[in-house]
This record gives structure tokens, C-alpha cells and sequence, in this order.
């Protein structure tokens, strides 16, 4: 990582010349004391992981134990079969010593010859009697439909109060991720350190760009010093992309047309004419006063000064004269006077922020787009906080959806169980579903952000839960076909419950 950083004590500059004076030998210091402080003293904590634990204990930095969630789950699970083997032992010898005394009494009472038939019936029948050992969900089941109120009960304090935790540790508030390139980023202490250091070598380099602009003020003489305080610097930019209408992936089709270009000539007027533009567009100085830079574009080079169009083809050889063939696709040439795509780049003043490109996203771009406003071409854009902007949108649209879908799923399960407190607490079972994995995956897994992604697994999980609820209800009510019509509700449930629950761990 270090060999990446540029030498701090080089001079700097094309023009004019920038280095750091002897009283400031101390910044390689600084930089250094910077480094360490991102990665939490990066170097010892890498000697120290390559230690062994006697070694790291003499080193002095052995951490006291800390359990982790699979820790505690692996600790409760070994804790429920440990019980579970004590309980069957104890019903085991329980079992055995009731035999034992059986027997004795069996041998007690054998006071004639003509019993020994009624007491060999009687030995045989115990004898086939074999033990019966009872699995835990034998013993869960058990409880459950011999104290159903008391599980209902413990089941709603349970979630509700984990919910409750889950909610106030992240202060009410769901923070969802929308950039999606961060999805598959790795998120390491190796990885957070190089994001952190190219952070800072992004940083100088903005610095060193700012040291030629203020370079060029100074060596300017239609420029004066009083400039330099204000002199604007290029901050975020948008790309606007352009397509002829008739373009496919099978057939190509040429942007530099002239309907094409009208609707693009359009288009960008309609940007210049914002309202927010003039206060927030990238400045530069012409004619002794600041204006806003034009847009990166070849647009402006097929108009003159009254709008008309000039010759398609002598703009176009103009251009490959000027080496301009970054607004073009790769095909673009002499031979070849034409492109499936040309772009446009907007920047905006270093500082301002981004909610011009968001305004714009919305009063001009959507709408255009979403309802074919310029039917000659076919756009679209790229700019990092409007694309958030539209995943954001794109996460309130499925998360109203997920509303409706609920509405119609409660209503079908309504209409297929019909009884109102079954019902209710199918359609709790599912409302508490989603805050309780968020507990879960907030507190204990410590993952701070929810993803699109999360978002889709509402649909799945609504669709999940009604079928469950409608294989468990169809069960029970085959349960009296199988266990006959007098069938206890206990039984039904727990014959129930074992059949559904093979089809269950299906999902």
C-alpha cells in the first residue's frame, strides 16, 4: 500500500513550480501518523495476528473471550440434546425399576400351581412391552398442544421484544443500501484499508489539479490575484448518452442524423434553462466575467449562430481532424462517417452538491423519458447520486407493492381457513417475521444496511408463509380420515404437525 502513495517531498507542478519547504519536513511524519490511525497501528496488529496465543499472551495484547452468536446458538443446541438425553434417561430407569417391581410382585403372589398360566399371560404381555423413547419433538409437541395458550403467548413476547431491540439499535430508522456496486465489495480490514488509502491518494491528486488551476490564474495577466479566492473548480459531473431510435443489438443505426440532433439540441436548451443551472453550473472566465462552462458536447459544433443545421459530414471529418472520437464509438472514421451513440458530459462548481442533478432528474430527464417526449433519439444517464435516486424510488415501489401483496395474500387466507383467530395469528406470524430477522441481522450479525435484494425476499417470504399456513390447515383437516372421526384436536394437531412438517423443511 505504501509503495502506491506518491513521494511527498517531489515538486509538483508543470508550469508553475509547488514543492514543500524545508520547515515542513515534518509532513512525511504527519502522513505517517495518518496511516497509522486508519488502520489502527496496521503493522502491529498483522505481527501480532502471526503470534501464537502463548506468544500474544507474553505480548500483552491477548483479548479476554467473547461469545459470538454461532457460539451461543451451538451452546444452546448441545444444552437441549444434553436434557433431552437426561429426561430419557430418567424415563429409561423409571421404566426399569417399575418392571423390576412388577416382577417382584409377580414372584410374591405365585402361590399355586394353576395361576402359572394367567401369570405367564401376563409375563409375555409385559415382555412385548418395549420401551419407547421419546425425541425431543415428541416432547416439544407434547407441550405444544397441551398448553397452546402459554406457547402463543411466549412466541408473541418473544419476536415483539426482539423486534423492539432490533428497532431502537438502529434508532428507528432502515438504512437501505442503494449503490450496487458495493454489493460484492469485499469488506475486510485488508479492504478497508486500501479503500481508505486510495481515498487519500485521490486526494492529493485533487489537490495537485487545484494547484495547476490556480497556476493558470496566476500566470494569466488578464487574470489578477483577487481571482485566485474565487477561481471555480469542477466538481460532479453527469453523462447524458444518446441513441438513434432504430438502433437494435442485430442492426446498427447512425445518432448523427438530423432529426436526432434537433431532439438533442433540444434537450440540452431545456437543461441550460433550468432554474438551478446558472447558480450551479461548472464557471469559467470569458470576456472578464465568470459564465457557465458549456457542456461537453458535439451537439453545439452541427448549429450556427441561428440554429441551423450545418453539413452532417463536414462537422463530422472536422471532428476526426480534432481527434475528438471519445464521443463516438470505436467504428466512428473517415470511412466511416457515422456512430451508434455519441455523449454528453455536464459538470456542475466544486461544492454546490448534487441536488441540481436530482431536480433535473426530475422535471426534465424522467418525465422525457418515461413518457417518449423525444421520439427522434433515445437517452439515458449516468450519475452516481441520481442513480441512488432511482434505486430508492425503485425500493419505495417495491415496498408499497409488498403492502398490496399482504392485503391479498391475508385475504386469501381468510378465505381458506375462515375462523378469525387463526386468521389473526397467521397474519401476526408474518408481520413479525420481517422486524425479527432484522434483530438478527442488525444487532448480532452486525450488518448495518438492508440491500434491494432484502427487499425482493418480502415477496418470497409472504409467498412462503401462505403456503405453510395452507399445508398446515389442509393437514389438520385430513387428520380425522387417517385417526378417525372421534380424534382428539391434540392428536389431530400433532399428526398434524409431523406430516406438514416433512413438506415444511422443504421450503
Amino acid at each position: 500500500f505504501f509503495s502506491l502513495a506518491p513521494p511527498l517531498n517531489t515538486t509538483y507542478g508543470t508550469r508553475c513550480q509547488f514543492s514543500f519547504s524545508p520547515s515542513s519536513s515534518n509532513k512525511l511524519d504527519g502522513y505517517k501518523d495518518w496511516m497509522e490511525s486508519v488502520t489502527s497501528n496496521w503493522e502491529e496488529n498483522k505481527t501480532i495476528a502471526q503470534l501464537s496465543s502463548t506468544e500474544r499472551n507474553r505480548y500483552g495484547r491477548s483479548k479476554p473471550f467473547q461469545p459470538t452468536f454461532l457460539f451461543v446458538i451451538a451452546i444452546t443446541f448441545l444444552s437441549v440434546i444434553a436434557l433431552w438425553f437426561l429426561y430419557t434417561a430418567v424415563l429409561y430407569f423409571n421404566e426399569k425399576q417399575k418392571r423390576k417391581q412388577q416382577q417382584m410382585n409377580r414372584d410374591a403372589t405365585s402361590v399355586s400351581g394353576e395361576n402359572d398360566d394367567f401369570f405367564e399371560t401376563e409375563e409375555a404381555s409385559v415382555a412385548d412391552k418395549k420401551f419407547t423413547f421419546k425425541s425431543p419433538l415428541d416432547i416439544w409437541l407434547t407441550a405444544l398442544t397441551k398448553y397452546p395458550g402459554l406457547f402463543l403467548i411466549a412466541s408473541l413476547a418473544v419476536t415483539c421484544t426482539l423486534s423492539y431491540l432490533g428497532i431502537e439499535a438502529s434508532n428507528r430508522t432502515l438504512d437501505v443500501n442503494v449503490d450496487f456496486a458495493t454489493y460484492l465489495a469485499m469488506d475486510s480490514d485488508e479492504f478497508v484499508f486500501g479503500d481508505h488509502f486510495d481515498a487519500a491518494v485521490d486526494f492529493q491528486k485533487e489537490t495537485l489539479d487545484e494547484f495547476d488551476d490556480i497556476c493558470d490564474v496566476v500566470q494569466n495577466p488578464d487574470q489578477s490575484r483577487r481571482h485566485l479566492a474565487r477561481f471555480p473548480q469542477q466538481g460532479e459531473g453527469m453523462n447524458i448518452f444518446y441513441q438513434s431510435p432504430e438502433w437494435t443489438w442485430e442492426k446498427g443505426a447512425n445518432v448523427f442524423n438530423a432529426a436526432s440532433l434537433y431532439a438533442m439540441k433540444e434537450l440540452e436548451e431545456r437543461i441550460k434553462e433550468h432554474p438551478g443551472w446558472a447558480s450551479n453550473c461548472y464557471q469559467v472566465f470569458a470576456h472578464a466575467k465568470l459564465q457557465c462552462a458549456p457542456f461537453w458536447s458535439v451537439t453545439d459544433r452541427f448549429f450556427d449562430s441561428d440554429g441551423q443545421l450545418k453539413d452532417i459530414d463536414s462537422v463530422l471529418l472536422d471532428m476526426l481532424e480534432e481527434g475528438l472520437v471519445t464521443m463516438t464509438d470505436k467504428y466512428f472514421s473517415v470511412e466511416n462517417l457515422a456512430s451508434n451513440f455519441t455523449r454528453t458530459s455536464i459538470y456542475l462548481r466544486k461544492g454546490v452538491g448534487s441536488d441540481f442533478f436530482k431536480d433535473l432528474h426530475r422535471d426534465i430527464l424522467w418525465p422525457a423519458d418515461l413518457n417518449h417526449e423525444y421520439p427522434d433519439v433515445t437517452f439515458s444517464w449516468d450519475n452516481q447520486e441520481v442513480g441512488e435516486l432511482e434505486a430508492y424510488d425503485a425500493f419505495m415501489h417495491d415496498a408499497y407493492w409488498s403492502a398490496g401483496t399482504f392485503i391479498v395474500v391475508g385475504i386469501l387466507v381468510l378465505l381458506k381457513i375462515r375462523n378469525i383467530f387463526v386468521f389473526m395469528a397467521a397474519m401476526t406470524g408474518l408481520i413479525l417475521a420481517f422486524p425479527t430477522a432484522y434483530y438478527w441481522y442488525y444487532v448480532h450479525f452486525e450488518i448495518k444496511q438492508i440491500t434491494i435484494l432484502n427487499v425482493s425476499a418480502l415477496f418470497v417470504m409472504l409467498g412462503i408463509g401462505a403456503d405453510d399456513i395452507f399445508l398446515m390447515v389442509d393437514t389438520y383437516w385430513q387428520a380425522p380420515v387417517i385417526l378417525g372421526p372421534n380424534a382428539h384436536p391434540r392428536d389431530r394437531m400433532k399428526w398434524a404437525y409431523r406430516k406438514a412438517g416433512m413438506f415444511l423443511k422443504t421450503y
